[in-house]
């Protein structure tokens, strides 16, 4: 299917296109990175829009949809829409003269292509298409870099997400840049071009790249006391490239298993689990020891975070993988995965569960750099041991008590469905309700709690 056809399948879906009038669609112009993503069969997040008089073409919007439409202006002058319809974000910026030099303002050929959603026709004032085409990354003028030093990150986030190749002379004024004028832009836009990249399910080589660049210190300084901390006979590696192997090899059981959760806040958790360590070193016997280094790793990170564009969620959800990575560790050193042990798993870091395994097995291979087979072994029979547990609780929920029995006793539909049924269950293992009559008894008593 050719891109135009692409590009009309992708608009007819959007509600705001498919409900906008002939009149709007004048004069309207689709621009960005839509066209990489559509030819390189990669989903649609935002849509970037151009015309030529935004507060007039604000007017005709709120005019058409009967709601308000706000103009922002950045810190360059330049007036822009920003809004989201149908969980998508939609920029519409204002005309540069015209497409030409409108082209040439933007960061890469593969983005300065143009498609007229009124005449319904493609314009591609930079051969943008051909690049796209043989996978070549180019810049779309001299100067890209001094109109916005962070498009340093986003050069190599396409090469990891779309696996470009760079033009020569666009890669000599990448490798000739300083990396100083890309930490001296607001921390937020920094933090969100690295969070594209890093949330990339195989950018490791890539951001391996820039460290050669010394970028992750750059932009995580307190990363700087790992690499004065040398590991103790377990590991082969000081601390601060045993985390960078750590994010290489988790990169590998992401991919093992599948891994379909926020792989941002995971990475960013290996990256970070073993910060603590520069605060706890400590010798005794002539071993080197770091004693609690996942809780004060867990508070340093909790701290230093604070200081970037990253939501209180995620810091806590990081904070918490940091504190509880040696946990399945601890497990197999001391040999158990009784049931006793994994129903205290569960209770608490069962909503983690992948997270941890992933985090345990590339802290292992990270060790050596290489697959440790001694953690896989006892990562798949934890796995399994979890497994059965979890399928007994399932048939031993439908014998006790039910979601929908609770339902019928007025409970509302909800977390506290789950979280009565595991209390249930609990007390079952102890003793204190021997059957689904007391079951019901103990959630009539307690329906007031919800």
């Amino acid at each position: 299917m050719d891109l135009e056809k692409k590009i009309d399948i992708e608009l007819n879906h959007r509600k705001f296109f498919s409900q906008l009038p002939l009149k709007l669609k004048k004069g309207l112009y689709l621009v960005g990175g839509i066209f990489s993503s559509l030819y390189f069969g990669k989903g649609v997040k935002d849509i970037d829009l151009v015309v030529n008089d935004v507060e007039n073409y604000k007017k005709l919007l709120e005019g058409h949809f009967k709601r308000k439409f706000h103009i922002i202006i950045d810190k360059k002058g330049h007036k822009l829409i920003k809004f989201m319809m149908q969980s998508t974000f939609f920029d519409i910026n204002e005309l540069e003269r015209n497409i030409i030099n409108d082209a040439k303002r933007r960061d890469f050929t593969i983005n300065s292509i143009y498609y007229d959603i009124g005449e319904k026709k493609i314009m591609d004032p930079l051969n943008g298409l051909n690049d796209i085409r043989s996978r070549t990354i180019k810049m779309s003028s001299d100067n890209f870099l001094c109109l916005d030093p962070v498009r340093f990150l986003r050069y190599y986030r396409f090469i990891a997400e779309y696996d470009l190749i760079p033009e020569e002379k666009t890669n000599f004024q990448i490798e000739n840049f300083s990396i100083n004028e890309v930490i001296k832009m607001p921390i937020e836009r920094v933090a969100l071009e690295f969070k594209k990249l890093i949330s990339l399910k195989n950018s490791f080589h890539t951001i391996n790249e820039l460290e050669k660049k010394q970028f992750l210190t750059a932009l995580f300084p307190f990363m700087k006391i790992t690499k004065e901390v040398e590991q103790n006979e377990y590991h082969s590696f000081d601390l601060y490239s045993h985390s960078l192997l750590a994010l290489k090899w988790a990169e590998h059981y992401i991919d093992k298993f599948n891994y379909s959760g926020d792989i941002y806040t995971l990475k960013l958790a290996i990256f970070f689990h073993d910060i603590g360590k520069a605060k706890t070193k400590s010798i005794k016997d002539q071993k080197v020891h770091f004693y609690g280094h996942e809780n004060v790793g867990a508070e340093i990170i909790r701290k230093e975070l604070k200081n970037y564009s990253i939501s209180k969620k995620e810091i806590n959800k990081i904070s918490l993988l940091v504190k509880e990575h040696m946990y399945l560790s601890y497990l197999k050193f001391h040999n158990t995965v009784s049931e006793k042990v994994i129903r205290k798993f569960i209770r608490k870091n069962e909503d983690i569960t992948n997270e941890l395994l992933i985090i345990f097995l590339s802290d292992g291979a990270a060790a050596h750099d290489r697959i440790d087979a001694g953690q896989e072994r006892f990562a798949e029979i934890f796995r399994e041991k979890l497994k059965e547990i979890k399928e007994a609780d399932r048939e031993k929920e439908k014998k006790i008590i039910t979601g929908m029995d609770l339902l019928k006793l007025g409970y509302k539909n909800g977390p506290i469905i789950g979280k009565m049924i595991k209390k249930i269950c609990e007390l079952y293992d102890e003793g204190k309700i021997k059957d689904k009559r007391d079951a019901v008894e103990y959630a009539k008593k307690h329906i007031k709690d919800q």
